[in-house]
């Protein structure tokens, strides 16, 4: 509310996809002209909630230029269309999920229906054929376990151990190292923006994703609506 603190005289802010309504007010009152604020943002990447659209956040935002990016080298003709049933469109006209052209092509993601109890035996199941295998063996450092929190991690650590699997966790003393042959486990948050030959995603539910009881610690009216 200090209209005399010293502001930014720009701002670029990534992945505003995944900013609340609050979040990119603050965002906001952060530069000095609402001009000079960029946006990069996704709404087909977003992982944690539905964004509200730019013109229910603010007015000043209602009024920016969008720009769209027409061709994507991140994610495979063939991820790209098994996931977009699963974006979310928040209807805002100038914000629509990305509709960009798949440059890269790739196997079919394969979906596992397994017990949820079971999901880690089932990681060490496909993981075991992919190292062990005595033809084409593949380099543990080259597969990724994306779980959705931290806690998760290490359930997944001792299983893979357990089965002799080498195995790490990504973290902020121990980041990625392709050097290192072992299984990388690392968080859906940690992981966005990152690429591996294999990605085994667990925890795949109705309970699970998306965080439904995360709202229930919201005491702001704006987060509790979104």
């Amino acid at each position: 509310k200090d209209r005399d603190w010293n502001r930014f005289s720009a701002l670029f802010v990534d992945e505003a996809q995944d900013l609340p309504g609050v979040a990119r007010l603050l965002c906001l009152e952060l530069v000095s002209d609402s001009r000079f604020l960029l946006f990069a943002a996704d709404t087909a990447q977003s992982i944690y909630i539905v964004p509200p659209t730019w013109k229910e956040t603010h007015k000043d935002l209602s009024k920016r230029r969008p720009l769209t990016l027409e061709k994507s080298y991140r994610a495979t003709e063939q991820i790209s269309v098994a996931i977009n049933s699963l974006r979310v469109d928040p209807e805002d006209e100038d914000d629509v999920p990305s509709k960009t052209v798949s440059m890269r092509d790739g196997p079919k993601p394969l979906w596992v229906d397994t017990n949820a109890s079971q999901h880690a035996e089932k990681a060490c199941e496909i993981i075991s054929k992919k190292v062990f295998d005595l033809i084409n063996p593949v380099n543990p450092s080259q597969i990724a376990i994306i779980v959705r929190e931290k806690k998760r991690a290490n359930h997944f650590l001792k299983t893979l151990k357990s089965h002799d699997i080498p195995v790490r966790i990504v973290g902020k003393s121990s980041p990625i190292s392709v050097d290192k042959e072992a299984v990388h486990i690392i968080t859906a948050h940690s992981s966005k923006g990152l690429e591996f030959p294999i990605a085994i995603v667990p925890d795949v539910n109705e309970s699970m994703y998306p965080l439904i009881y995360s709202t229930f610690g919201a005491f702001d009216e704006m987060q509790m609506q979104e």
